[in-house]
């Protein structure tokens, strides 16, 4: 998260999968996107419009990028694709 983000979280249950939600905003408090954690730890990031951007999966400790299908980068880098 740079410095000019701040995080909220807050979290939502649907069914029995529990997701994990930490905001991301900009240094003027609007809203850039959020990431969630879905079911086995997986987490996406999605913008504003909640279009979804990408995924990381801690098990194979992967960043794939949503619209192209492809792998980014090793490690959590999801804020990358903002």
């Amino acid at each position: 998260m740079t410095p000019h983000q701040s995080e909220a979280h807050s979290c939502l249950k649907r069914g029995d999968i529990t997701m994990n939600r930490i905001q991301l905003r900009d240094n003027k408090g609007n809203l850039t996107g959020w990431i969630e954690t879905v079911h086995g730890g997986r987490k996406q990031i999605r913008d504003s419009r909640g279009t979804l951007l990408g995924w990381y999966d801690a098990a194979s400790d992967k960043t794939t990028c949503a619209r192209t299908g492809r792998w980014i980068g090793m490690g959590e880098q999801l804020t990358s694709l903002l």
